[in-house]
């Protein structure tokens, strides 16, 4: 299967809240992430909007993203979703990439 993206996913593993669910951020790029989501009741798509809140470490205020779904996959009552990045905070953006980047590069230098 050929390969879209055109940048690098960060594995990152940082609580989430969208606006269909709680859960958690499990990758992110320079335009994207991937969340993690579970729902009960709530409906979700590609193409939906969503806004997701981001809680990071070291900073005292939620980051908040507004993305469109672009991809779905459901594993029993969780959701796994590709949220394009439409609207986020520069700076909050690049704290998330930075703590993303640091955490990799952590784990590569113990892989060595």
């Amino acid at each position: 299967m050929e390969e879209k993206r055109r940048y690098k996913r960060f594995e990152i593993f940082l609580k989430a809240t969208t606006d269909k669910g709680a859960g958690k951020l499990i990758n992110v790029s320079r335009f994207g992430m991937q969340a993690s989501v579970d729902l009960t009741d709530n409906q979700i798509n590609v193409t939906d909007p969503v806004d997701v809140e981001i809680l990071l470490p070291d900073r005292n205020e939620n980051v908040l993203c507004e993305g469109i779904v672009r991809h779905v996959e459901k594993k029993n009552n969780t959701y796994l979703i590709g949220i394009e990045i439409k609207a986020m905070d520069p700076s909050a953006k690049y704290d998330i990439l930075e703590f993303a980047y640091k955490a990799w590069g952590k784990k590569n230098r113990e892989n060595v």
